[in-house]
């Protein structure tokens, strides 16, 4: 009797469970995304604060002190260096073999399971690392990591059983959306959570109490199949019966993609998009912190300043694209030069930004405006993605976003070995490598891109 009257009331309200659906997955990537970043920020007002030396040092903004009677831990700039590290190799061993879990797990349990482990993961951490050491932290980053890496996999077979295909589209870009919501909400949710309770270890309860409150209403929600949802209506469930098939998977030798030149030249151009949005993801806080000394409140209002506007880049730049990038065989230079402009001129905002020295505004300036010019890159490599392959591109990606992540994995040690004193002038040698290395892997890119369709496809 209740199932029909909650069938009944979803008729009535013309509440689809589809829809119901897709906003649960969309609030669970924000959910995931949120406990993978939340940490960058909070770990600046973990350790015990370092002076920094050499150059002109800035005054410290309105102070918000952090935890003034709780713990804080002298964790050294390796130590810090190589938590950052933790969830990007747990993250890449389990996004490269998440169609491994495919063939054994819905996609359902997939992004349920990852959000849960992530979730308690998360909010153990106050009490653990209090009694242990930086090592047990590094270890449950790892587990988070790993938890998170098959996540748009799990998506993607969810859409596959639930999204007809003329939805597909509205539920791209809910997916696209998702990552760039749940890095502003991390940041500046994080930065509110601690300055207003003056305590880091809020910050894992609160995120890790709303993750997990969200998979307890995607548990009682949703299912892995339309046949076996006890709420569906009968024409919605013949409607998604009808529209979504299964096909078969293709399957394509990672060999074979590896050692073809034009794989290898988007996942060049990837990887020097990839240190740019790292770089901010994942020591930008730190750079903040240490050396601009804003406080924390500041420090997460930067940082989502920055993802509101590589979001609203991304998006503008996949529209424009998609309408007005040529057919012909001028597409390919309008394509490099997208590229070579998305990757090169947010590093010059960055570099720029380390020459202003103390003023917070103009810093905080170039960190958007690096944002708003981030977009172009990102449809350039995604458009090369759709010219490699029609077969594969869902490999294909798993693969660029894999070598992309992998690429950071060294940057972090590399910085805390360069900036052992935070110092202004050390952080400019970072931004002149980052600048440096990202223009030789965009000449890659460039130098081996093609419109091509490889041969393994």
């Amino acid at each position: 009797m209740s199932l029909n009257c909650c069938r009944r009331l979803t008729s009535m309200l013309s509440i689809q469970q589809r829809n119901i659906l897709l906003v649960m997955v969309f609030t669970g990537i924000i959910n995931s995304y949120i406990l993978r970043s939340c940490v960058h920020l909070a770990l600046t007002e973990m350790v015990v604060k370092q002076e920094t030396s050499g150059g002109r040092d800035c005054t410290s903004s309105k102070s918000i002190d952090i935890n003034p009677n709780g713990p804080r831990f002298e964790w050294t700039q390796r130590h810090q260096a190589a938590i950052l590290v933790s969830f990007l190799i747990g993250y890449v061993l389990s996004h490269t073999t998440g169609h491994i879990l495919l063939d054994k797990f819905e996609g359902h349990y997939i992004l349920a399971l990852g959000v849960l482990t992530s979730a308690a993961m998360t909010a153990i951490i106050p009490q653990v690392i209090i009694y242990s050491n930086w090592y047990v932290f590094c270890g449950i980053r790892l587990i988070v990591g790993m938890a998170q890496g098959p996540l748009f996999a799990g998506v993607a077979h969810i859409f596959s059983k639930w999204i007809p295909k003329q939805e597909h589209r509205k539920a791209s870009l809910l997916a696209y959306l998702g990552p760039h919501i749940g890095n502003i909400v991390a940041y500046i949710g994080t930065g509110i959570l601690m300055s207003s309770t003056t305590c880091w270890e809020v910050v894992y309860y609160v995120w890790g109490g709303l993750a997990t409150f969200w998979f307890l209403l995607f548990a009682i929600l949703c299912r892995s199949n339309p046949a076996n949802h006890p709420l569906i209506t009968p024409e919605e469930k013949l409607l998604l019966v009808n529209q979504t098939e299964s096909r078969p998977r293709l399957k394509v030798s990672r060999k074979k993609m590896l050692c073809d030149w034009k794989t290898l030249g988007i996942i060049s151009g990837w990887i020097g998009h990839s240190l740019v949005y790292f770089f901010v993801n994942i020591s930008l806080p730190k750079y903040l912190k240490e050396v601009i000394k804003v406080n924390v409140l500041e420090n997460g209002i930067m940082n989502s300043v920055f993802y509101a506007c590589a979001m609203i880049s991304i998006f503008i730049s996949i529209s424009a694209g998609e309408k007005s990038m040529p057919r012909d065989d001028s597409a390919l230079n309008t394509r490099r030069c997208l590229l070579i402009f998305g990757n090169l001129a947010p590093c010059v905002c960055l570099l720029l930004a380390g020459y202003l020295e103390c003023d917070r505004y103009k810093v905080g300036f170039l960190i958007a405006l690096s944002g708003l010019v981030m977009g172009p890159s990102y449809f350039a490599v995604r458009s090369s993605i759709y010219d490699l392959t029609h077969n594969f591109g869902a490999a294909a990606t798993v693969l660029v976003n894999g070598f992309g992540t992998l690429s950071y994995i060294p940057v972090p040690n590399a910085i805390a070995y360069i900036a052992s004193t935070n110092s202004r002038q050390e952080w400019l040698i970072i931004s002149l490598t980052l600048f440096g290395v990202t223009g030789l892997t965009t000449m890659i890119s460039v130098w081996k891109s093609t419109r091509q369709r490889a041969d393994w496809d």
